[in-house]
C-alpha cells in the first residue's frame, strides 16, 4: 500500500485521479464512484504535505530560539503543532488543519512555488547546524577578506572564492537580520525573514554551500 502511495505522490491532479481509478479497477474495489475518488484524491494530497509541515514547524522553532524573538500565540501555536505530529493519533483532518495555521500565518504550504522554498532551504540549513549562526555572527566580513588577500601563505589549507564569497554573503545576511535580533516578536521575525530571503537572490545556496563547507573553513581559519 505504501508503495502504491509513494507511486501517487507527485502526480499531478489530472494525472493522480487516473491512477486512483486504475487502482480501483486493479484491486476491483466496489462502491468507488466518482464523488469517492476525488475525495481520496485530495486526501492523498493532504497526506504527503505531513511532511513538509512537521519540518517547517521544527525550523520556525529553532529560529525564533536561535535569534530569541519575543515569543507570542504564534510560537505557541507552533509547538501545538509539533505535539499533535507526535501523537500517535494523527488523521487526514488534523494534518490539513495545521495546514490551515500554518498559511494563516503566511507560512506557504499549499501550492508552494519554488521561489518560495528558498527560505525553508536557509532554515533547514540553520536547523540542521545548530551552531551556524553564531559561527556567522562571529565573523567580521573585513577578516574574512584579509582571510582572502593572505590565502596563498596558507600552503594547502586553502579558502576558494566561491566559499569566500558564501561567507561574506552570509555573514551579511545574518547580522542584517542581527539588527532585530531579540526585539521583535517571533512572527516579526520569521515574515521579515522570509521578506528578506526573497529580496536576496541566491542567498540559500549561499548557505547550502557554507553549511556544508563549514567545517573545513573552522579548520582553514584555525591554520590561518
Amino acid at each position: 500500500m505504501m508503495e502504491c502511495l509513494k507511486s501517487l505522490k507527485n502526480q499531478k491532479n489530472t494525472s493522480l485521479e487516473n491512477e486512483i481509478t486504475t487502482l480501483i479497477k486493479i484491486f476491483q474495489v466496489k462502491d468507488f464512484d466518482k464523488i469517492k475518488i476525488l475525495t481520496l484524491k485530495e486526501q492523498i494530497k493532504i497526506y504527503y504535505k505531513k511532511e513538509k509541515i512537521f519540518l517547517t514547524t521544527n525550523f520556525c522553532i529553532n529560529f525564533i530560539e536561535e535569534l530569541k524573538a519575543e515569543k507570542t500565540n504564534f510560537y505557541k501555536e507552533l509547538n501545538n503543532i509539533k505535539q499533535i505530529f507526535l501523537s500517535l493519533n494523527l488523521t487526514i483532518d488534523k494534518i490539513e488543519y495545521v495546514g490551515n495555521v500554518l498559511e494563516k500565518f503566511e507560512l506557504k504550504i499549499n501550492n508552494l512555488e519554488e521561489d518560495d522554498k528558498d527560505y525553508l532551504i536557509i532554515l533547514e540549513c540553520l536547523y540542521n547546524q545548530k551552531d551556524l549562526i553564531k559561527f556567522i555572527e562571529n565573523i567580521d566580513e573585513q577578516y574574512i577578506k584579509n582571510i582572502q588577500e593572505k590565502k596563498n601563505k596558507l600552503n594547502n589549507y586553502l579558502l576558494t572564492n566561491e566559499e569566500i564569497e558564501d561567507l561574506i554573503e552570509c555573514s551579511r545576511f545574518i547580522k542584517s537580520l542581527g539588527e532585530i535580533k531579540g526585539k521583535k516578536t517571533d512572527l516579526e521575525l520569521i515574515q521579515d525573514f522570509i521578506k528578506a530571503v526573497e529580496k536576496t537572490k541566491n542567498i540559500s545556496i549561499h548557505f547550502q554551500n557554507l553549511a556544508m563547507n563549514k567545517d573545513k573553513i573552522i579548520q582553514i581559519l584555525k591554520n590561518k
